[in-house]
């Protein structure tokens, strides 16, 4: 999250928006649980377990849309023989990039 819903202010840090107050800690476990889906499938992917792939990337897109979240989708979705969805989320990706998913290294 780089900004407040709310009234749009930068984040920095803390539960709350530091202009508004606004508490934040249900959108910052979310964005926590996106992360920890994304690696789960990620880890399942490693591992050949391309249904958990699929499952766990589908949480993650449907918790927060990200780019990178559509574009594991779409992988899972190929692997596990569902052409048709893969092929929509490679037409219609979302616009939106998350700009701390790129730069995360997993470890084995």
């Amino acid at each position: 999250m780089q900004r407040c819903p709310t009234c749009n202010a930068r984040y920095t840090s803390g539960l709350f928006c530091r202009r508004c107050k606004t508490d934040l800690s249900s959108l910052q476990r979310m964005e926590q649980q996106h992360k920890k889906l994304l690696l789960s499938a990620s880890r399942a992917f490693k591992k050949g377990e391309y249904e958990d792939m699929f499952f766990n990337s589908r949480r993650a897109f449907s918790l927060i849309g990200t780019y990178d979240a559509g574009r594991v989708f779409a992988c899972a979705a190929l692997l596990t023989g569902r052409f048709d969805l893969a092929l929509a989320l490679y037409d219609h990706p979302p616009k939106r990039r998350c700009p701390k998913a790129s730069n995360t290294k997993t470890t084995t």
